[in-house]
């Protein structure tokens, strides 16, 4: 009967010691996961600070612009939507051509399609600075749509 005892007594410590074996393995895999999740956190929040437009580097911007402007991107997209007297195609039935969406390709060039509701088209452009001290857009090349 004492040996049963013993045995009982035994298997109740070898059953516990391996539910706390488990139990720090358990804890062990999770520490590794949290560090895992920082880790991709942390990359995450450093590649949204990367620019949404990659065909712009930001520091491509002091080649073109002579002032410090703090949004060159903005400045060139606010500047050609200023212009859409450069938009090659001609408006049809009273319309009025305008530019819909912009991306700077680095600082030389930049796309962007335009509309007046009828005729649809979209052109490269060069830009660089002109006498009066503004951008000046040529279209290089146009399709429409």
């Amino acid at each position: 009967m004492a040996h049963k005892v013993y045995i009982i007594l035994l298997l109740g410590i070898v059953i516990g010691c391996t539910n706390d074996d488990k139990t720090l393995l358990l804890q062990q895999k999770i520490d590794l996961l949290e560090q895992q999740v920082d880790s991709l956190t942390k990359e995450l929040a450093v590649s949204k600070t990367v620019t949404d437009n990659p065909w712009f580097d930001k520091n491509q911007a002091p080649k073109l612009l002579r002032y410090p402007i703090p949004d060159p991107e903005q400045f060139i997209d606010s500047s050609l939507r200023a212009t859409p007297e450069v938009i090659p195609s001609e408006a049809v039935l009273g319309g009025r051509m305008t530019f819909k969406n912009i991306q700077v390709l680095g600082d030389k060039w930049v796309i962007a399609d335009y509309e007046d509701g009828h005729v649809m088209g979209q052109s490269i452009f060069s830009y660089s600075w002109n006498d009066n001290e503004k951008l000046e857009f040529t279209p290089l090349l146009t399709t429409e749509k």
